[in-house]
């Protein structure tokens, strides 16, 4: 019985580093494109704009991508309250230059809201529950053995 429990404790622990290493290998891909992206302010990009600089502009959820004209990619927080494009216009950029540039807007898709935010949550449970449920059926197989 003791020989189980170890049995049962070290596959356990097998399968919660396994999953650890595997959301951490997640949310290491999506991050691991962010390291060449230069952060910069929403009036460093007015400026950008009214010099003819970008090429495109991505706006996520959280962050805007914006491509230069020079290949380089940077990028700023979004506030979700108020609008990026209401900002730039407040801070004087012109109207026809900015409609020169393609703007997108991405979305938050299901596939990434079950990644990022329920899966670190739920798998762990859905992992150990199994486990849980073995143990304490061999525990009640034991006992009605000694019986």
């Amino acid at each position: 019985m003791k020989k189980f429990f170890l049995i049962s404790l070290v596959s356990i622990f097998l399968v919660a580093v396994l999953t650890g290493m595997f959301l951490l290998t997640f949310s290491l891909n999506k991050s691991a494109k962010r390291l060449d992206v230069i952060q910069i302010s929403v009036s460093e990009l007015s400026r950008k704009i009214n010099e003819e600089q970008v090429n495109k502009i991505i706006i996520n959820d959280e962050t805007a991508d914006i491509y230069l004209k020079s290949g380089k990619v940077e990028e700023i927080f979004n506030n979700k309250k108020v609008d990026l494009m209401e900002k730039l216009y407040d801070l004087g950029v012109d109207k026809n230059k900015l409609a020169k540039i393609n703007i997108e807007i991405k979305k938050q898709t299901f596939l990434d809201y079950i990644f990022s935010v329920l899966l670190p949550f739920v798998l762990p449970f859905l992992i150990a529950l199994p486990a849980i449920i073995l143990i304490i059926w061999h525990i009640i197989r034991s006992y009605k053995n000694k019986k």
